[in-house]
């Protein structure tokens, strides 16, 4: 069960969230925001999250509520972004602003159509979502092999909650 109060004045809206931020609440959540956004016009709106006592994952996005693409996610190699520029010029070349514009208001299936677009723009053979402590990574992959048996990788060995251990490349 979640609670949600909201408080007005002439300067503030404060919401205050109390219990589990978990489906079917996420979704009341963002439906009250959207119902109560052009009630906040101008003013400071304050979310207190003390009295939450747990955050599924699929609320996550409710603290960012945003997509970003990978060409514009600074911490991505430019072997990734050189790629995915390549679906931001087609958004350009097809007016296409959900391709070119860098965030996106995000929901539950945003990223998943946005990978798709990705991947068949790219040629990619399939696509994996990874969780993360902030959300979600999409990634498309465009070719698929089999190591060969006692195969070793020069890549860097990394943990994962998820999926134990494996090696980046």
């Amino acid at each position: 069960m979640l609670r949600i109060t909201i408080a007005e004045t002439l300067t503030e809206q404060k919401w205050t969230l109390e219990g589990r931020l978990v489906q079917p609440w996420i979704s009341e959540l963002k439906s009250n925001w959207a119902r109560t956004e052009t009630a906040r016009r101008e003013r400071k709106c304050v979310v207190d999250l003390t009295g939450v006592t747990f955050i599924d994952k699929s609320g996550t996005s409710i603290s960012g509520g945003t997509w970003l693409w990978g060409w514009a996610n600074e911490s991505l190699t430019p072997r990734v972004t050189t790629q995915l520029a390549k679906v931001r010029a087609f958004g350009e070349a097809e007016n296409i602003s959900e391709l070119t514009n860098a965030e996106l208001p995000d929901d539950e299936y945003l990223g998943w159509e946005m990978t798709a677009v990705a991947a068949k723009l790219l040629g990619a053979k399939g696509a994996y979502r990874c969780p993360g402590k902030n959300g979600f990574v999409y990634v498309v992959y465009s070719s698929i092999r089999f190591a060969p048996s006692g195969a070793t990788s020069d890549g860097q060995l990394v943990e994962c909650s998820h999926h134990t251990k494996g090696f980046a490349t």
